[in-house]
């Protein structure tokens, strides 16, 4: 999103340092040069509102459509490389420029009747016409900050991608008018190499379609597998019993679920519950963007090219997290890129999930020749464990490696927030309300307090713009289980100071923990356990579970 964000502020500036908008500056110049500052000011607003107006309708009638996001997201990557070769290209862009030629100059003739007048609404009508007349000129730009929003959800992400293309495209047109005649200097030598600069622009445009099209954020993912190693997700015992409990229920069927027909498989014909019988088959639930997932891939790939030939299978079940890992080609590729050649099924309704009960990736279910369940596991580790089950089931001997052990530490309890199993509040909490909490009580051992306005439900506790959570912790880790409808940054606080770096995880950006997608974030690290107090300032709603804690 940051990234989006800054290209928004910046294609707002190539806006008004596009060659097709400097023939009608001198006509800008002209109307901030009469009246007051304050008119000057009007002018911005117009324009500004006129971009931003544009936008919401064009993803008011996205929305009203029910057009698809991949289809969106592809949209978004054409035209983004087609726009980019009209910058970088001047043929392409004289081109552009004659078929939007009629619509600048209707927009012209009118702007004449407002370029003159005196009072403030002279100006905001002004900068509203405006907004029309550099919308052709700046097509290939807009365009592409249009699409890559439309692909976003009408949320505060998407206003602020409108928002911050307008502040692109105002303040440069600001300094113009405030610097008036001065300003006609500036460009004069600035003038002969706003080609070049155009040019550069659109070649960063086709390179980043080109990224966005071979997915490029996984392999990005990948590069921080390989140089951050201690990414890892809930592997801890304690952690993963507590998020299946958050869930209502923990997987109890015993037999193996049959695999639907009409599916699409890689790697093999479609199976079935009996064509798998006498096997001993690992079924393990993935998504190729899933960098938990990626990290027990080379176990899987071992165990089935040892045991492929003594009995065994691994069925990967890919069901998607994100829309576009939905699409047939999207897998294909990544089960190439990652080298995966056991059965996979594409499971994009989410079926075989829901048959198994499952709630996590990575998941693996093992299962006996007869087609019952020895063995279930979340996340990632035990892979010693798991490999010596499956031995076992094939009537080989155990792996004999012993796994180092350590000692365990007492640390603080799981802490839930809602309700029905909170035990830690020193607050009086008032179910399924909005309430404002006074954090006047002392904070105590293995206690937590609100403060602030809070919803407590039985299953979590929501949170608004300025609401705090602070709770006495004993432990090395701390992670929390949240989620939030739009990206939500919580500031954090540890022994009343502002969380050091080293005490800081991977999902902390720019100082913030940031929560979006419902899962256990990592708050706090350490080296050595200790006793703290924990403050948690949220700058909108965020839902959070439950605190669990670690000792390594």
């Amino acid at each position: 999103m940051f990234l989006l964000l800054v290209f928004s502020f910046l294609a707002g500036i190539m806006t008004v340092l596009s060659p097709c908008v400097l023939p009608v500056l001198p006509a800008i110049l002209a109307a901030g040069s009469s009246g007051s500052g304050r008119r000057v000011l009007a002018i911005i607003a117009g324009l500004t509102l006129s971009f931003i107006f544009f936008t919401l309708f064009l993803k008011t009638l996205v929305s009203f459509t029910g057009i698809s996001a991949d289809f969106l997201r592809m949209s978004a990557i054409i035209l983004m490389a087609v726009f980019g070769g009209v910058l970088l290209f001047p043929k392409a862009s004289d081109w552009f420029a004659l078929k939007t030629g009629k619509i600048a100059s209707f927009g012209s003739n009118i702007q004449r009747k407002f370029q003159f007048g005196e009072t403030i609404l002279d100006g905001f009508i002004l900068g509203l016409i405006l907004g029309l007349l550099f919308t052709p000129c700046a097509g290939p730009i807009l365009a592409t900050v249009i699409i890559l929003s439309a692909t976003e959800s009408l949320t505060l992400n998407a206003v602020l991608l409108m928002v911050f293309y307008a502040l692109g495209s105002a303040l440069t047109l600001l300094v113009i008018l405030l610097a008036s005649r001065k300003a006609l200097h500036f460009f004069g030598p600035l003038k002969k190499h706003l080609e070049s600069i155009r040019k550069l622009f659109g070649a960063l445009m086709i390179l980043t379609a080109l990224l966005l099209y071979f997915h490029g954020e996984a392999y990005l993912q990948k590069l921080t597998l390989k140089y951050v190693p201690f990414v890892q997700l809930d592997t801890q015992e304690s952690v993963v019993k507590e998020l299946a409990k958050l869930k209502g229920h923990k997987s109890n069927i015993i037999e193996m679920p049959e695999f639907l027909s009409g599916m699409k498989w890689f790697n093999s014909e479609p199976l079935s519950k009996e064509s798998l019988k006498g096997k001993v088959v690992l079924v393990d639930f993935w998504t190729y963007s899933c960098i938990n997932c990626i990290r027990t891939f080379p176990y899987l790939k071992d165990w089935y090219e040892k045991y492929k030939d003594k009995g065994f299978v691994i069925v990967g079940v890919h069901t998607p997290e994100f829309e576009f890992e939905k699409k047939e080609g999207n897998v294909k590729e990544a089960i190439g890129r990652f080298g995966l050649t056991y059965p996979i099924v594409l499971d994009n309704d989410y079926k075989i999930w829901t048959a198994y009960s499952n709630l996590y990736w990575p998941a693996h279910y093992l299962y006996n020749r007869e087609g019952l369940l020895v063995q279930q596991h979340f996340g990632e580790g035990a892979y010693q464990e798991t490999e010596n089950e499956i031995r076992r089931l094939l009537g080989l001997e155990p792996i004999k490696t012993e796994e180092a052990s350590r000692k365990i530490r007492r640390t603080t309890k799981e802490t839930y927030l809602g309700y029905a199993r909170a035990q830690a509040y020193i607050n009086n909490v008032i179910p399924d309300q909005w309430k404002t909490y006074k954090a006047a009580m002392p904070l105590s051992e293995d206690k937590i307090r609100l403060d602030g306005e809070w919803k407590v439900g039985e299953e979590y506790a929501l949170s608004k713009k300025g609401s705090v959570l602070e709770l006495n912790f004993l432990a090395t880790q701390v992670f929390l289980v949240m989620e939030s409808e739009d990206f939500a940054l919580i500031k954090v606080e540890i022994d009343g100071e502002p969380v050091k770096d080293s005490n800081k995880t991977l999902d902390y950006v720019e100082g913030d923990l940031i929560v979006k997608t419902p899962r256990k974030y990592d708050v706090f690290r350490s080296k050595d356990i200790a006793r703290h107090n924990l403050k948690l300032i949220f700058e909108g709603g965020v839902k959070v579970y439950a605190f669990t804690f670690g000792d390594d």
